[in-house]
C-alpha cells in the first residue's frame, strides 16, 4: 500500500464498499503494524470520502428528476 492514496475515480459505489469492508476487517484483525495500521486508516478515510461523494452525486441526480415542488426539472444526464 502506497502513502499516497490514490483512488481510482471511476470505480463504483459497490466497490469502494467492497474496499471498506476489506480495510475494517484487516484493521479488526490485528495484526498490522503500527506503520500499516495507519496506511489503511489513511486508505479507509479516503474510501469514506468518496463514497459520500458517490452518494451526494446520486442525491442531486433524483432532485432534479424529483425536485420538493413535485416538478420534474429539465434533465441535465
Amino acid at each position: 500500500m502506497e502513502d499516497m492514496i490514490k483512488l481510482d475515480e471511476n470505480m463504483s459505489y459497490e466497490k469502494a464498499i467492497e474496499e471498506l469492508k476489506n480495510v475494517v476487517r484487516k484493521l479488526s484483525e490485528g495484526n498490522c503494524t503500527l506503520d500499516d495500521s495507519l496506511k489503511y486508516y489513511k486508505y479507509g478515510t479516503a474510501l469514506v470520502e468518496f463514497c459520500n461523494k458517490k452518494l451526494n452525486e446520486v442525491k442531486q441526480q433524483i432532485e432534479l428528476v424529483n425536485p420538493a415542488n413535485g416538478e420534474t426539472a429539465p434533465s441535465e444526464f
